[in-house]
Parts: structure tokens; sequence; C-alpha cells
């Protein structure tokens, strides 16, 4: 499986069978999202964190080598940190 069909199956898998939600429970409070280009939807969950530490690790490498995406942590509805896309 290539990386494409692993993106487009965990994008999948998170958004129609509430296993974010399953995460959030899990006690992997911090999350790293990927979001459209307008920022009006979610596009993958990059990672489900127990840190705000390893959260901001993920987040850093992410917009490091995404720089024109919107790319955030959150933990449940509360906003931690948006990019702003070059």
């Amino acid at each position: 499986m290539n990386q494409t069909q692993r993106l487009h199956c965990s994008r999948y898998v998170l958004s129609s069978s509430g296993i974010l939600e399953d995460l959030m429970s899990d006690n992997l409070r911090f999350v790293v999202e990927r979001w459209t280009p307008d920022g009006a939807k979610r596009q993958d969950v990059l990672a489900a964190c127990s840190t705000v530490e390893f959260a901001e690790a993920v987040f850093e490498t992410a917009i490091k080598s995404r720089t024109r995406e919107i790319c955030t942590i959150s933990m449940g509805a509360r906003l931690i940190r948006r990019s702003t896309p070059a």
C-alpha cells in the first residue's frame, strides 16, 4: 500500500467510524490536524498525542514540510496552535 492509499484510508476511518473520539478517550488528548486551504474542513489527523510536547514536535515537523497548508494542535474543542500558510 502506498502513502496516498494510507492517507485516504486514515481520513475515511477517522471521519466515519468515530475513531477520533476513541483516541480522545484513550488519554490521547492533543490532536495535530491538517486542514483544507480555506481552513473550513479537516483533511487529515496527523497525530493524536498524550503530551503537548509531543504534539508540538509533530506540529513543528508538519509545518516545515507543509509550508502552504494549515495545521493545528487542539485539545478537544480548544485550539492550542494554528499555522499560517506561507
